[in-house]
């Protein structure tokens, strides 16, 4: 991603954040492990091809400091700041991650058209969203699945018809992300390769 058109997108005084009160959204997850960052988009279409994005993401509050150390980067200033929710314990609880869903929809009034989730480790988490009355579709991360909307999120950076929130969070994932290509020019975001953490970045290719 070039990081100059990505914080470019970022809202501001000069290009606000529009008003996402009862609009539609697609709501993309990644769970990750349970010992790691776990991460929400919600993506909103807009007028003439352009969409809003906001992130959020969830740590296990006994990892916070560990995590600190490691990637050497301010989660406990990103969970005051509300970017970030500590979950108490040492594993992410996907009930409260359905719980902040759930009151960000009251709240808001947001019309979930779908939520995108990896099926890797969500299958009890996807049954009891579809419970509540939402619809659930598993992106199977593989390149087949994931090139186009990579592609085209990106394109649509370059082209700053992404507004997003500014999380910084989510602009440290970004930094952090590579892609892999295969012999036709399929890309997908690899973990594998990526310098440091990308889930909220891959949190918002599941939802667009």
């Amino acid at each position: 991603m070039p990081m100059g058109k990505w914080k470019s997108c970022a809202a501001s005084e000069d290009n606000p954040m529009p008003d996402l009160a009862g609009r539609e959204c697609y709501i993309g997850i990644d769970l990750s492990a349970k010992i790691d960052l776990t991460s929400v988009a919600i993506e909103f279409p807009l007028e003439e091809g352009r969409y809003a994005v906001i992130t959020h993401s969830f740590i296990p509050a006994d990892r916070l400091k560990e995590r600190m150390t490691t990637d050497k980067m301010p989660f406990d200033l990103w969970s005051k700041q509300g970017w970030l929710t500590e979950i108490p314990g040492a594993v992410v609880d996907q009930q409260a991650i359905i719980d902040w869903i759930e009151a960000e929809v009251a709240d808001k009034g947001w019309v979930i058209n779908e939520i995108c989730v990896d099926p890797w480790n969500a299958t009890q988490f996807g049954v009891e969203l579809q419970k509540l009355g939402y619809t659930v579709v598993e992106i199977t991360q593989g390149i087949k699945t994931l090139s186009e909307p990579t592609k085209n999120f990106r394109e649509c950076v370059l082209k700053e018809k992404i507004i997003h929130d500014g999380s910084p969070v989510t602009t440290w994932a970004m930094g952090n992300a590579v892609t892999r290509q295969d012999a036709n020019t399929n890309i997908m975001l690899d973990k594998a390769r990526s310098r440091d953490r990308i889930d909220p970045a891959a949190a918002i290719m599941n939802a667009h």
